[in-house]
This record gives structure tokens, sequence and C-alpha cells, in this order.
């Protein structure tokens, strides 16, 4: 755990008269710094059927001896609630916790096809610190529709089979591939 350190601020007693000094006296104050909270989308992408979760991890930084609560927004195509479980816009971190995880289930939905997108925005906010660059504040993840991970083809069109070739042959070889998956 860190030590949170006392930060000083100076109260400044100008006189500005000719001849005479500036007195400053310094006023601690304790500092406590606001926690860094940052949102990776850990698995981008959720897919049914079989209902395979997508992950956003929310975490924050070194402080982490208090309980934290992190309000967020989600928008996108998606919407909470019917093309997704129902998710809260907030989470909590206990004290000591540095990390959870906001998993987006999918509605299953029959009919559809294609993609739906949910980013998750961490606001400004005077008692965070989000990471301004990296796009550290937002996140996404994507739903598939009746997803099926087929895997790609490939196949040698040329040289075709029992083909001979003299010895120290330079053979071309033409090969096709394939994803039905797009």
């Amino acid at each position: 755990m860190k030590t949170q350190c006392p930060h000083f601020s100076m109260a400044a007693l100008a006189l500005s008269m000719p001849g005479l000094f500036a007195a400053a006296a310094l006023q601690a104050q304790p500092f406590f710094p606001a926690p860094l909270v940052t949102i990776f989308a850990s698995q981008p992408l959720a897919y049914e059927p079989g209902n395979h979760a997508g992950v956003f991890t929310i975490s924050r930084g070194d402080y982490t001896n208090a309980a934290v609560t992190i309000s967020y927004t989600l928008t996108g195509t998606a919407t909470n609630g019917v093309d997704y479980a129902t998710v809260p816009t907030s989470v909590t971190l206990a004290a000591g916790q540095s990390e959870t995880n906001l998993l987006i289930t999918p509605v299953v939905e029959t009919n559809a096809t294609g993609y739906k997108k949910v980013a998750l925005h961490l606001p400004q906010s005077r008692r965070f610190f989000y990471e301004p660059w990296g796009g550290y504040d937002t996140a996404v993840v994507y739903i598939a529709y009746n997803y099926t991970n087929e895997p790609p083809t490939i196949a040698i069109e040329s040289p075709t089979n029992a083909s001979t070739f003299p010895s120290r042959p330079n053979i071309v070889i033409l090969a096709k591939a394939g994803d039905s998956n797009g």
C-alpha cells in the first residue's frame, strides 16, 4: 500500500511596499490523489448461439485504500436489457480491489444477423482521473448474431495432384484461401 504524502499549499502575504519582503506561510493540507480509472474490452466479441459474453475490464491505479463507485454510460447500436442482459451503469470497487469485469451477455435473437455495438464511456469526473490518451476512457464490445466460427479453408490449385518435376525444379504453387465468416 502506498503512503499518502501531504500536499503543501502556499498562502502568501504579499506586501508590495518598497523595502519590505513578502512573507509566506506553508499550510499542510491532506492530499489524496484521484485514482486513475481505465477501461478496456478484454473480450471484445460477444456472440450467440452459446451466449459467449463480451467483457469490459474496469480498473483503477495504485490508490486502492478505499471503496470507490465508478459510473459510466453505455451507448451504441445495441440496447441495454434488449440486445444483451441488463447491466448496471456503475460498479463499486471494494477497498483493496483494483479491477472488475462487466459481462455483456447477448440475448438470443433467432432471426438476427450481423453485428451490434456496445460502447462503454467513462465520463470526466472531479473524483477520478481518466487516462486521456490511448482510448482508455472508452471501450467497445461487438455482439455477433448467429455467429459460427468456421475455420478458414485453403486449397492448392497448381500444381495438380500426381504432378512430376525434374530434379531441382523451380515450382510455382498457386493456392486459394477462403473464409466463410468474412
